[in-house]
């Protein structure tokens, strides 16, 4: 990094609710989650120049000017378990002090700030001015787009419980096995052989 670089990381109230809350109820359930609806009020909003800005109560930490909000936790928090789940392990809601040896909140909030720095000494040294980077960007951003249009479609085509029950009432025929009947055949070498068998049944 470059000289000069400075970090204030300031945990707020949120923060020290988010980590008494994750602490009980495992990382995927954020405190926040439930202060509004999703796609109501912003958590965050564009100023001028293109940065967000972050509500004071929504402020965990700060890298030199970028900000980084609750939302940029979650986010991260929801990364690793799926990073976890996807090696099949068990997820576990990760500690809140901070542990020399294990993965703990403390250390999600340092790689988010490591990330910003990292991010904007990549700018300061123009590396988002390269063409190679510019066409990499352009091609993740385009796959992020597409995945969030697939979510948003199925989000619109999934059906509803009343829907599904709907459904049933009026296609319940469809959902009833009819009578079956099973047939076997007995075949005989000898005539007198089958008459023997038949009688028998």
């Amino acid at each position: 990094m470059g000289q000069g670089v400075t970090v204030a990381a300031r945990a707020t109230a949120a923060g020290v609710l988010m980590a008494v809350v994750l602490c009980s109820v495992g990382c995927d359930r954020l405190p926040w989650a439930s202060e509004e609806a999703e796609g109501t009020t912003p958590a965050t909003s564009a100023s001028a120049a293109g940065t967000l800005i972050v509500p004071t109560h929504k402020l965990v930490a700060t890298a030199n000017e970028a900000q980084l909000s609750t939302a940029d936790v979650e986010l991260a928090v929801q990364e690793l378990k799926q990073f976890i789940e996807a090696y099949q392990q068990e997820w576990q809601p990760l500690p809140t002090e901070s542990l020399p040896n294990e993965m703990d909140l403390h250390d999600v909030l340092d790689n988010l700030v490591d990330t910003e720095l990292k991010a904007q000494d990549a700018r300061a040294r123009g590396l988002d001015r390269k063409t190679k980077v510019q066409e990499r960007f352009a091609y993740l951003q385009r796959g992020f787009y597409a995945a969030e249009w697939e979510s948003a479609q199925r989000d619109q085509t999934t059906p509803t419980a009343d829907e599904i029950h709907a459904f049933y009432e009026q296609n319940k025929a469809a959902f009833v096995d009819p009578e079956r009947i099973r047939v076997r055949q007995l075949v005989m070498p000898t005539l007198s052989e089958a008459e023997a068998v038949r009688s028998r049944v």
